[in-house]
């Protein structure tokens, strides 16, 4: 219905995208939302917060910004 979502698309887990994220050196949630535009994405979610919610904590933990 328009949410952009497969039905049993599996995404990798969240220690894998946090590391995934980290070598793509992104570094804001609008550098995020700008990659999601390009053809190199890989198996994470579009919204991260919402599918890793049980180990989100915010986007400077995802992103691997100290």
């Amino acid at each position: 219905l328009g949410t952009g979502r497969i039905r049993g698309s599996k995404f990798i887990d969240f220690k894998d995208a946090k590391k995934i994220v980290k070598q793509l050196k992104i570094n804001s949630s609008k550098e995020w939302i700008d990659y999601l535009k390009t053809d190199r994405r890989q198996d994470i979610p579009a919204d991260p917060r919402r599918y890793y919610a049980k180990h989100w904590k915010d986007w400077d933990d995802f992103l691997g910004n100290d």
